[in-house]
């Protein structure tokens, strides 16, 4: 069965593709020559040790830890007597031992919030965001909803435990030259998800000779993982469908009429041979495969070398029943609750997040794509100076719907995330399999997930305490800290 690609594998996919195409190109992250490791910190000087997830030491003459301290020179200036040590110790499982061991980072980077917020792990925000009258409007609406939700339900009480650090997001690129070759119409930004069809449908060739056979889209619809980053979750919000019910994140909206409408049409799609879950880098560039989804970041950057043969472009998301919608895959920066530098923390993770300086380095070291939604068309002119072909794609397709607020990130369920992602997938399955209709299939899903929710909430317990069941907390969990930094 096609899935979506795992969150990890699919970052550092982007990661490493951005980094191999300035490869040597002393552009990149605006470094000059290699600096001298810093002399060890003196005995009053105040050290956050910090998790960032970027990591990439083949590629340049430095390695990751290298790019990531320089970067933080202008924080570390305006904090005298503050030091920083990065650590690589891994992520989620890895993080969240680590911080119920008291042995955490200060400061951390990581894309699902979950296991954080639900074992009272992290450092609530919310008083420093008020007290500064942050304006969290600068970041896409659907990433802070998705952090508000998971706040809601922590067990410490209702707060802000994280600011949106990464903007990841889609459009629909399409192999002009088959269209034309086909005599069709490319895709008008006014398409409905009924044109999009029509236009699956006609450039589709159904063939018994797999060489011969062409499919006319590709999509991510769903994802083991319920909220947050899980693929698929704009194409069931623009059916005004999905999940989890936006009003209660306790029960599932997956048995409503908009959501079994939005699976027997992707279904449809799938038995005519008009589109695929997922899709094939390598089939769009011969032809077999007309569009699919491509996103912001290294991904632009590796399709403009893999693709360097074909004409292709970009086009917004389909509009749906409630608008245009498409991907807002994120990471976030968060506190270890236990810290001792809370009042130091925030500011690192304002400076990493809400200040420009953070998302500017990491622009140009990585093309990360911004969480501030202002700084997207700095980000595409940033993108074309390392990658020139990529001005014929229409990239400002990626940063008007950032601008226009279309990013959904989608919600989290509240008490068994897990076991609930395990439900979709199972029913997902039976449905693309025919062991089922989508309106039974999602019906019954929807009453296993709330099932779940029911069976979470009695079992919630006590925080950390419950949650420290599933994760190992012995041993030293910080001896990845970077030596020198």
């Amino acid at each position: 069965m096609p899935t979506a690609l795992p969150a990890m594998s699919r970052r550092s996919t982007l990661r490493t593709a951005a980094v191999a195409w300035v490869t040597g190109a002393t552009a990149l992250a605006g470094c000059g020559p290699m600096k001298a490791a810093p002399t060890p910190a003196a005995a009053n000087t105040i050290t956050l040790v910090w998790r960032p997830w970027y990591n990439f030491p083949q590629a340049t003459s430095k390695t990751g830890a290298e790019l990531l301290y320089e970067g933080t020179a202008p924080f570390r200036q305006a904090h005298p007597g503050v030091d920083i040590k990065i650590t690589f110790l891994g992520y989620q499982s890895a993080t969240v031992a680590s911080l119920l061991g008291g042995d955490g980072p200060d400061v951390f980077e990581d894309w699902v919030i979950g296991d954080f917020t639900d074992g009272g792990l992290l450092l609530d925000l919310q008083k420093y965001i008020k007290q500064e009258n942050l304006d969290l409007s600068v970041y896409p609406r659907g990433m802070i909803e998705y952090l508000q939700v998971n706040g809601q339900s922590a067990p410490g009480g209702p707060g802000f435990y994280a600011l949106p650090d990464y903007l990841h997001t889609l459009g629909q690129a399409v192999n002009v030259d088959v269209v034309n070759t086909l005599g069709l119409n490319l895709p008008d930004p006014s398409w409905t998800y009924k044109d999009w069809a029509d236009f699956w449908r006609n450039t589709s060739k159904k063939s018994t000779d797999a060489s011969k056979r062409r499919i006319g889209g590709a999509f991510y619809w769903w994802s083991g993982h319920a909220g947050g980053s899980a693929p698929g979750n704009w194409y069931w919000h623009a059916w005004n469908g999905g999940f989890v019910n936006p009003n209660d994140n306790a029960q599932s909206m997956m048995g409503s009429p908009d959501s079994i409408a939005f699976g027997e049409y992707f279904l449809d799609l799938i038995d005519s041979g008009a589109a695929i879950p997922g899709g094939d880098d390598a089939a769009f560039a011969r032809g077999a495969q007309v569009s699919k989804p491509r996103g912001s970041a290294g991904g632009l950057p590796y399709s403009a070398a893999a693709w360097r043969n074909v004409t292709w472009r970009l086009f917004p998301m389909p509009v749906g029943k409630n608008g245009r919608f498409t991907a807002a895959f994120e990471s976030f920066y968060a506190a270890d609750a236990s810290t001792k530098q809370p009042d130091l923390c925030w500011e690192f993770i304002k400076w990493l997040c809400y200040g420009e300086e953070w998302p500017r380095y990491m622009m140009r070291l990585a093309l990360q794509g911004p969480a501030r939604k202002t700084l997207w068309e700095e980000w595409q002119s940033i993108v074309l100076s390392v990658a020139p072909p990529l001005a014929k794609v229409n990239l400002n397709v990626l940063v008007d719907q950032v601008q226009k607020d279309e990013m959904w990130t989608g919600h989290p369920f509240r008490f068994s995330e897990t076991t609930c992602g395990n439900v979709i997938n199972t029913y997902i399955s039976n449905v693309l399999n025919h062991q089922m209709s989508v309106s039974t299939g999602f019906r019954e899903a929807a009453r296993l997930l709330d099932e779940a929710e029911t069976v979470g909430a009695a079992e919630r317990g006590a925080g950390a305490a419950s949650l420290a069941k599933g994760f190992p907390t012995s041993g030293p969990r910080i001896a990845a800290v970077q030596p020198g930094l």
